[in-house]
């Protein structure tokens, strides 16, 4: 079974969460008892809320873009764009391998103008669709919001039957 990117840090997060948890619910314990002096009580609590408070954030980071990107192919404009490059982002290794990104480049028909974008990191190799249309969701307001869906090609008027 394979993992994408997004489980992988859900899991992360659920991990530190609940070891954030259990460990700042020891901490909070020890204040119970008025005959512990000891600072570990301030140290278990400290670490377990800064755990906790960084297992949520990961999960919630998953959360966040999942509901932008939603709400960009709802009410975003639908422009197409042609990839022009594919590239591999070293800057990020899963299991020994590094994820891949296209670049496109869309021109829009309204304005005239030609903006770049890059689709976000998959673990597929695509090179293979360098060249073809590609749909990217833009918000009309701030063209720097944007999503580029690389999962489903715009219609590329191909029907190969061989």
């Amino acid at each position: 079974m394979r993992f994408g990117m997004k489980t992988i840090i859900v899991i992360i997060g659920v991990f530190c969460f609940s070891f954030g948890v259990f460990f700042a619910v020891f901490g909070a314990t020890l204040f119970m008892d008025p005959s512990n002096d000891d600072v570990s009580k301030y140290i278990l609590l400290g670490f377990g809320a800064i755990f906790a408070i960084v297992g949520a954030s990961l999960p919630l980071s998953v959360i966040v873009k999942a509901v932008r990107k939603k709400r960009l192919m709802a009410n975003g404009d639908q422009l197409t764009g042609i990839i022009t490059a594919v590239n591999i982002n070293f800057y990020v290794t899963i299991n020994g391998c590094h994820p891949y990104r296209a670049d496109c480049e869309v021109f829009d028909p309204n304005s005239g103008e030609r903006y770049l974008y890059r689709s976000e990191n998959t673990m597929d190799d695509i090179s293979d669709l360098v060249g073809t249309s590609v749909t990217v969701y833009a918000d009309p307001d701030n063209r720097k919001k944007y999503y580029v869906d690389i999962d489903s090609p715009a219609e590329n008027n191909i029907h190969d039957y061989r």
